[in-house]
């Protein structure tokens, strides 16, 4: 599948996206990684990895190009006899500084149908089976405090280091999307530059029924839409739209009007 993709492209979508938040949220610090000009080119094309894992990618690339960052170690699995205790993503250091960094790269739609009790529940993913409030509690809770469990330090103390020398971050990463009859949302303590799009259910899709249309592939969802790409119809779009919606998949969408303008969007199952 990923054969096809120019991960170059990818990372630049990666790239531009903002922080969901700036300075500190539930006690979590953003760190928000220099862009660099170097090209991305992945060494193996042809694996099917989650676009989580090339977001990890991606921000070991942006290290290794950075001229005061070193990587330590990327993807360090944590491991207790025959049991996975969970994953570091980043270990670096900027001069004698110690880093340990999660990367986290997510898609939330502002859930207008149900009460919440603050600016954050609202925002869930797509497919109503991810929430902004689910991320963060594990952030919190797991992944995070796994950096200083008994059977991590052992790791980090192969390496060289003590974990107790380590300061935390984390990258979290976000596009979200706006109701299509509901754009004036307030966001709390989320960055504004973060929506990219809106989002419909499938039966108001027809109003963009003179507009050309084209179905990413998730790993594709990074990127920054383009008109080179192979536009299709909106009958030959809302087929396929159609049976990804009766599988309970809300697939992004990428529009054209007549003007060349494009636009950024989510089509609904739910």
């Amino acid at each position: 599948m990923s054969l096809n993709l120019n991960f170059q492209n990818l990372f630049e979508g990666y790239q531009h996206t903002p922080t969901l938040w700036r300075g500190t949220l539930l006690g979590m610090r953003q760190y928000k990684l220099a862009s660099t000009t170097v090209p991305f080119q992945p060494l193996d094309s042809s694996k099917k990895l989650r676009l989580g894992k090339w977001v990890e990618h991606f921000a070991a690339h942006q290290i290794a190009n950075h001229n005061d960052l070193d990587l330590i170690t990327d993807s360090l699995q944590i491991r207790q006899e025959k049991q996975t205790l969970g994953e570091l993503d980043l270990l670096f250091k900027n001069k004698s500084q110690l880093s340990h960094l999660e990367c986290i790269y997510k898609f939330y739609l502002y859930d207008y149908t149900k009460s919440y009790d603050n600016n954050l529940e609202p925002w869930i993913g797509p497919n109503r089976t991810d929430a902004l409030m689910l991320k963060l509690d594990k952030l919190r809770l797991k992944q995070l405090p796994l950096l200083h469990h008994q059977v991590t330090q052992s790791y980090i103390h192969d390496l060289g280091y003590e974990s107790r020398n380590f300061a935390q971050y984390v990258q979290f990463k976000a596009q979200l999307f706006l109701p299509l009859n509901n754009l004036d949302v307030h966001l709390g303590p989320l960055n504004r530059k973060c929506i990219k799009g809106f989002y419909c259910n499938i039966n108001d899709l027809d109003q963009f029924e003179g507009f050309k249309f084209y179905i990413p592939l998730k790993l594709e969802w990074l990127a920054i839409p383009s008109l080179e790409v192979d536009w299709i119809s909106f009958s030959d779009a809302y087929k396929t739209i159609k049976d990804q919606c009766k599988s309970h998949r809300s697939p992004m969408i990428w529009l054209k009007d007549p003007e060349d303008n494009l636009q950024k969007a989510f089509v609904t199952w739910w």
